[in-house]
């Protein structure tokens, strides 16, 4: 007998929020959604980008002639926790703001002011999704300014893999 995986969206998200953005244009049919099933979420990239992991940290990256280009995104894990304790404990200084994506999953968007090596006042901003094991947080690489990251973030959501019998 084999098994095959069955992708189960988990329902309803423990926060409420309406929308305090504008909704992303639809996703272009050639996009396509990674799930990574040890830590249940699923990711939604531009074909010309990949996911590729180190512990509780993934990298959404470009190649150039097969070789990784410097990321344009990071999504980091954080186990047994909670997406309000962790915008507080690691983003104090952040004005938190619950956002709801595409697919209904409720985010906490964190934006944060900070100084750069030159002196000038930047602003930046991250995502955090509330997930039945924890909380992933999902940024901008180094605060580069990639176009697809709204889109991508919006499209993030957490999953159950369900093993099924043929």
């Amino acid at each position: 007998m084999t098994l095959s995986l069955l992708l189960v969206l988990l329902l309803a998200p423990t926060v409420h929020a309406q929308p305090t953005a504008p909704e992303p244009s639809p996703v272009p049919t050639a996009w396509v959604t990674h799930v990574e099933p040890n830590h249940g979420f699923a990711i939604t990239l531009p074909p010309s980008h990949h996911v590729r992991s180190s512990g509780l940290i993934w990298y959404v990256y470009a190649e150039l002639d097969g070789e990784p280009l410097t990321p344009d995104m990071s999504l980091t894990f954080v186990p047994d926790a909670d997406a309000a304790e962790v915008a507080a404990e690691r983003f104090a200084d952040g004005v938190v703001t619950p956002v709801e994506s595409v697919n209904g999953t409720v985010l906490l968007k964190v934006e944060s002011t900070y100084q750069d090596a030159a002196g000038v006042s930047r602003s930046t901003y991250r995502f955090l999704a509330q997930g039945p094991d924890g909380v992933m947080i999902l940024a901008r690489w180094e605060d580069l300014d990639w176009p697809p990251f709204d889109e991508v973030t919006s499209l993030f959501q957490f999953v159950v893999l369900i093993p099924q019998a043929e």
